[in-house]
This record gives C-alpha cells, sequence and structure tokens, in this order.
C-alpha cells in the first residue's frame, strides 16, 4: 500500500494497492540517477521510482534476491549490492521507462510476418529474403571454401558472424517457417522451402477442416496456411503458379506437417476466416 502524507495536517491520502507477492516484503532505500527510489523484495524484486512525473512501481526481471543495499563506485554509479542464493552481486539499473525486456533470437533470413499459436502460444515466424542464397546453398559454397583454404575456424562460423550473407541473383528468394518457443527462446523447427517456392504470407488457424477429420483427426487440431509463389519476381510483382500450402501442427505444435497444396493464379498474400 502506498500512501500520501500531508506536509501540515500529517494526515493520509490517496491510498493505493499493488500485490507484490506471497512473501514479507523488504523495503530498501537507493538512488537511481540522483532520485530517491525504493527496492522491494518479496517473491520477486521490485523498483519503485519516480519518472517523468510519475510514481512507477515496475517488477524487476532478475532472480529472486534476499536482501539489497546500496552501492556506488567509479565503475558503477548508483547501483546496489544483492543478495542472490549464496551469491553476491552488484547491479545497475538504466533505461528507466520501459516497460518491456528484449531477447534476440537468430533467424535465417528477415522476419516479416508473425503468428501465434491457439493453444501453445509459439511463435509461428515467417522470414523471407530477396536476392538470397537459401542456407543449403551458403553451407555447401561454405564448405568448398574451407576445401580450398583448409580454414577450421571459418568451418564453423556462422553466417551472421562473417559480417554478411553472400548474394544471389536478381529475383530469387529464400524463406523459412521457424517455430519458436517464447518462454525459453528457442527454436523448436524450421520448414525451408526449396525447388524455387517462397512463402509470402502465414495464417495460423483452429478447428474443423473437411475432410481432414475423416482420418480420426481431433477437432481442436490447428493448421498453418502459406501463400506460397513458384520463380515469384519482385518486379513486376508475379510468379509462374501460386500455392495454398495446408500444414498440420504436431508434436503439440512444434513441428509441421504438410496436408496438400492448392494450386492458385496468383501469390496469396492474405488469409482470412468468415
Amino acid at each position: 500500500m502506498r500512501q500520501l502524507v500531508d506536509n501540515v495536517t500529517g494526515v493520509l491520502t490517496d491510498s493505493r494497492q499493488q500485490f507484490l507477492g506471497t512473501r514479507g516484503i523488504k523495503l530498501t532505500k537507493i538512488k537511481i540517477h540522483g532520485e530517491d527510489a525504493v527496492v522491494a523484495l518479496s517473491n520477486k524484486p521490485w523498483l519503485c521510482y519516480n519518472y517523468l512525473g510519475q510514481y512507477r512501481v515496475t517488477p524487476i526481471n532478475y532472480e529472486a534476491l534476499a536482501a539489497v543495499c546500496p552501492f556506488s563506485s567509479t565503475q558503477c554509479h548508483q547501483g546496489m549490492f544483492a543478495i542472490c542464493e549464496n551469491s553476491l552481486r552488484i547491479l545497475q539499473f538504466e533505461n528507466l521507462g520501459e516497460q518491456f525486456t528484449q531477447h534476440v533470437v537468430k533467424t535465417c533470413y528477415t522476419p516479416c510476418r508473425l503468428q501465434v499459436h491457439p493453444d501453445t502460444n509459439f511463435l509461428v515466424v515467417l522470414e523471407k529474403d530477396h536476392q538470397s542464397k537459401s542456407i543449403k546453398q551458403m553451407e555447401e559454397e561454405k564448405q568448398l571454401i574451407c576445401e580450398e583454404t583448409k580454414d577450421d575456424d571459418y568451418r564453423r562460423a556462422d553466417w551472421s558472424d562473417l559480417g554478411a550473407y553472400p548474394k544471389s541473383l536478381k529475383d530469387t528468394f529464400a524463406s523459412c517457417i521457424r517455430i519458436i518457443d517464447p518462454t525459453t527462446m528457442e527454436t523448436l523447427s524450421e520448414l525451408h522451402f526449396t525447388n524455387r517456392e517462397t512463402c509470402f504470407s502465414i495464417y495460423v488457424s483452429q478447428g474443423p477442416m473437411g475432410h481432414a477429420y475423416e482420418t480420426g483427426a481431433e477437432s481442436a487440431e490447428s493448421y498453418l496456411f502459406c501463400g506460397v509463389g513458384l520463380n515469384a519476381t519482385l518486379s513486376p510483382r508475379g510468379c509462374a503458379l501460386g500455392f495454398i500450402k495446408t500444414y498440420r501442427f504436431t508434436n503439440r505444435g512444434k513441428s509441421l506437417e504438410l496436408l496438400h497444396s492448392t494450386p492458385c493464379e496468383d501469390i496469396p498474400n492474405a488469409f482470412s476466416e468468415c
């Protein structure tokens, strides 16, 4: 509970409550950017501070802490000591006011579309690059270079660590579907499009889908629809033939199984349920 104290009368006003955890709360006063702040410790740590004239109570994206105290040095200005399990740690707060944390996941190509699996909340990401070679082609080229140069470090290096991806000819695309677990940021599976097929759109749907249930499939199964173009060109935009590829999520949403491909006149760029 937070309350304001009147400087003249001492009356408590503006009472506000926020649940911080089931354990007893420990409060410690610290300094952040020259301003007073409070660290509240419970099941997880919280930071209470003023930012742009607003008082904020923000969870700290860190492990549970047993105790904290202010700390300042030339290397760590206005930080704090913290006891976490059996270790003593020095923490410093940066980027106050940000409401999100960020994690980086390496991808094969540029992510351009995103869908969420309705049951598992796994992220289904479409990656696509123009004038780019497929991962298989790039690995084959790297293998040839390694055989000529006898450079084992180059063989083990990732393309993203080498500075740039090798370019391909005009009107060539590389694309894939990646399934990511957002809780661990782990890539669960990858589906690469080959034979000059490029995926331009994706859509995740849940529910009945015609003859798929004649084999005894469950009504709660989820499906991924992909708008695919064969021999696609960027300018003028077009393709030799378009497809709607239908995949079924298997292995509890961690992988995909191709059910069928439906040909169409052009590249399907969007999907909608009626």
